[in-house]
């Protein structure tokens, strides 16, 4: 049985994130709720400002305790958010990284505070639109090329699956970049990219 974390956007909930349940069978996806963050307007959200806060030792946490109450396999276990959420993701697949087996970043940024301490490569999958009127997507491309660097892709990138995304060639772990239309959103089809072109 895999394992998702599905971290929501700014002001979202868990429970609101749940109510689009990410599940499949033989899949446990997880909504943790953010705190109000005194640091940032106040707004529910995730202290991902570096690899050590809080809200990153709360998600490892309960990752050892998913891990011994639930039949997970240790080695599907992936981070995903939206949004804040996806600066979440990204700062989660940083610090966890070899304890995850891929991230997804929609609409995001990061990975937050220093990225120099990443625990290792790990398949990512950054999706970005053109037209993104809240996150611009020059935060997405700035993921894109972090992880591209730490995964020792090279520039060249060649077309992956059948919605306009494309992934590095010679990297250590696969990074894929989606850039898209639709605005400040998740498509549909961001988790069935993410999981074929991860070679799941």
């Amino acid at each position: 049985m895999e394992l998702v974390f599905y971290f929501h956007g700014y002001g979202g909930s868990g429970y609101e994130s749940g109510r689009r349940d990410l599940g499949v069978p033989g899949r446990v996806t997880v909504y943790p709720n953010g705190l109000a963050q005194s640091w940032y307007q106040n707004a529910l959200g995730w202290d991902n400002r570096s690899n050590s806060t809080d809200d990153v030792k709360f998600i490892t946490q309960l990752l050892d305790t998913l891990l011994a109450r639930y039949p997970i396999d240790p080695t599907r276990v992936y981070s995903t958010g939206f949004s804040w959420g996806g600066w979440m993701s990204n700062t989660v697949g940083c610090a966890l990284g070899d304890r995850l087996a891929g991230m997804v970043s929609a609409a995001g940024g990061g990975p937050g505070g220093s990225t120099t301490t990443c625990a290792s490569p790990l398949p990512v999958e950054i999706l970005h639109a053109t037209n993104d009127g809240a996150e611009d997507q020059s935060e997405g491309v700035k993921s894109r090329e972090f992880w591209r660097t730490k995964n020792g892709c090279k520039t060249d990138s060649m077309p992956v699956g059948t919605h306009g995304c494309v992934t590095y060639k010679a990297c250590a772990k696969p990074v894929i970049w989606c850039s898209h239309d639709g605005g400040h959103s998740v498509p549909g089809w961001w988790l069935e990219q993410a999981w074929s072109g991860f070679g799941n």
